[in-house]
């Protein structure tokens, strides 16, 4: 019986840290992705200035050889894929077309940052 206490009591502290350890990981690894696409529109800037206007609709078809693997080889590790939801939104909910849109130019051509879903609470670029 002392022996199930024990390793009950050691559970219970246990858990709710590999439940940390786990929520962590998964935002570092969405927050990594994120840095990638905003380097591969960055690099799209680079090569392609005519484009880089106010109100421009960066597309996934524009940035996708700028990614190692492609495009939707990122995942964001919660449950998503990376695309467009509003202005400045990366979050798909199709995750299948090329014609989704990764971001929309700024002021000026200005680059915002690519975002994860809202719900993700952590999920964002400084």
């Amino acid at each position: 019986m002392t022996v199930v206490a024990v390793a009950a009591i050691l559970m219970a502290i246990a858990i709710p840290t590999f439940i940390g350890a786990r929520n962590r990981s998964e935002t570092n690894t969405c927050v990594t992705n994120l840095e990638i696409i905003r380097t591969a529109i960055k690099e799209w800037a680079l090569d392609n200035p005519a484009d880089v206007v106010e109100g421009h609709q960066v597309l996934v078809s524009e940035i996708n050889s700028y990614v190692d693997d492609g495009f939707y080889s990122l995942d964001c590790p919660v449950d998503a894929r990376y695309a467009s939801v509003g202005a400045n939104g990366t979050y798909d909910t199709d995750g299948s077309t090329s014609d989704d849109v990764v971001v929309t130019l700024g002021t000026g051509g200005s680059i915002p940052n690519p975002a994860c879903s809202p719900s993700h609470t952590g999920h964002t670029l400084d």
